[in-house]
């Protein structure tokens, strides 16, 4: 199956026919397979059909693949069959999505029969720089998939995605709704969802500020020009210090924007001339799994060929602790801004200035920065039942410089490592891209993870008895099965924080 998520190319069920057997929607949901499709074919015209249940996007069955398969064998012409099906995100040769298919599927089906399901995400939602439409999304393509397979099916599901804002703390909707399914698969077959640690480890994307009663501190938010979609930082602290806290925002035109959270729960942030550019919105109970509150600064685009935009430049955060006896940490993170493989436009990553030099990637944080490396994480890979990759260099087994950390309190994160670097030269690592015969390079944590869910199918396919009854069991027999892998021998399970680089595979 093939799941293409986007929502203005949605295929909707066909007005039924006296002459047609297909079962309308309604009864599909009580029935275990799609009876009749052939006729529903003719109806639309498309090899497309509608995604019944879920109502939006366009899905391939194996029929409809393996006719495509054999005209492009016919007519060796990859192009057209893709322009055939409208399908234009595979226009450009190289894309995240195909890399990541390849090194996570590819040969699977004729090496043990495995079948595939892939889905794909919405182009607005993996750019939407709030990183609002993710957790939908992702739980429908779960759900999805889990409908579509048997009962005792071995399965691994790979998302090579993430977002850096969020309380990295396992609470968030989509990591608990992860944690839950994965929870409840786990009681009766082998199933793991493997998720990429991220690549913010340099990025300057996570502050902290620890003060004591009366005390301030700053922190100096760099908003990029030219940034043509918004900006977005949080603020998480404990829920206890909700009233005790004052929040100054001064813009880089040195407008003053005060915000005592005990007053009120959205304040705008104007510029020179009156005109609304962003707002400061305050959650004492963001979400119900934590006993944390949440301040979301959020600033519109800076690119002045819009018609609203704010200030870029630096963007000055102030955070006063009131209270006369209680002491309060607060970490923030700023949401990840990066423009996705060919996508448009082109966008700009802010970031927290640090008060110190570049460090070398073996100098851990310092005190009295509150810019820090630690708690860089991929924000919705913190949950107790998924498998998170961290990337390494092949050659040398050094961890990637850019393989984020997690918080100081997280002692087994990532779970194991992957490779992201084929060498010091030759960054990343070949796979295909979306025409036979092509082939590119890429890194990043989403490319040692489809290597780890691999060696997972694999696992899972070539053991008798079950792997995985809960995801620990599976680290732990990753590790023991890499350890005498030819192939692979550094791959590791990780024990300890991350302090600087000092944690490298064994």
């Amino acid at each position: 199956y093939f799941w293409d998520q986007d929502h203005l190319k949605t295929v909707f069920p066909a007005r039924k026919r006296s002459t047609d057997s297909v079962l309308s929607p309604m009864q599909l949901e009580h029935v275990g397979t799609f009876p009749s499709m052939q006729s529903l074919n003719r109806i639309t015209n498309t090899p497309w059909l509608p995604v019944y249940r879920f109502g939006y996007g366009r899905e391939l069955r194996m029929s409809g693949i393996n006719a495509l398969l054999n005209d492009v064998k016919a007519a060796d012409d990859e192009t057209r069959i893709y322009k055939k099906l409208d399908y234009d995100r595979v226009e450009p040769t190289l894309t995240h999505g195909t890399h990541v298919a390849d090194l996570a599927a590819g040969n699977l089906i004729s090496a043990d029969e495995s079948s595939i399901i892939m889905v794909q995400l919405p182009a607005p939602t993996v750019q939407d720089t709030s990183g609002g439409g993710t957790a939908k999304h992702v739980a429908d393509a779960i759900l999805y998939i889990l409908e579509r397979v048997e009962p005792d099916t071995k399965l691994v599901i790979n998302l090579s995605f993430g977002t850096t804002a969020g309380p990295h703390d396992g609470t968030s909707l989509l990591e608990r709704v992860m944690d839950n399914i994965s929870l409840e698969q786990q009681k009766s077959r082998d199933f793991v969802i493997v998720l990429p640690a991220g690549n913010a480890f340099n990025g300057k994307g996570h502050g902290q500020l620890s003060l004591e009663p009366q005390e301030q501190k700053d922190l100096y938010w760099n908003v990029r020009n030219d940034d043509p979609t918004e900006s977005f930082c949080e603020l998480w602290f404990e829920r206890k210090a909700w009233a005790n806290l004052k929040i100054t925002i001064i813009s880089p035109s040195l407008n003053v924007t005060e915000f005592a959270l005990s007053e009120k729960t959205i304040k705008t942030l104007k510029n020179a001339s009156d005109i609304t550019v962003g707002a400061i919105v305050a959650s004492e109970s963001s979400t119900a799994a934590n006993g944390k509150a949440q301040v979301l600064i959020a600033l519109a685009a800076t690119d002045q060929n819009q018609k609203t935009y704010a200030e870029s430049g630096i963007w000055k955060i102030t955070v006063k602790n009131t209270s006369d006896d209680k002491s309060v940490t607060i970490d923030s993170w700023i949401q990840r801004d990066d423009t996705p493989l060919n996508t448009k436009p082109t966008t700009r990553q802010s970031y927290f200035l640090s008060s110190r030099p570049e460090l070398a990637d073996d100098v851990d944080d310092t005190p009295d920065d509150p810019v820090k490396r630690m708690g860089t994480g991929n924000s919705i890979a913190h949950g107790n039942y998924t498998l998170v990759v961290g990337g390494y260099t092949a050659s040398s087994g050094a961890l990637s410089k850019y393989t984020a950390a997690a918080t100081s309190t997280r002692l087994d994160w990532p779970s194991v490592l992957g490779i992201a670097d084929e060498d010091e030269i030759r960054g990343g690592v070949l796979a295909a891209g979306t025409r036979s015969g092509t082939e590119f390079r890429m890194n990043g944590t989403s490319v040692a993870a489809p290597q780890i869910t691999k060696k997972v199918q694999r696992l899972f396919a070539t053991s008798a008895d079950r792997v995985c009854s809960n995801t620990n069991q599976l680290i732990s027999k990753l590790a023991q099965t890499n350890r005498t892998s030819p192939k692979v021998p550094q791959l590791s399970k990780i024990v300890g924080a991350r302090s600087g680089s000092n944690i490298r595979p064994s």
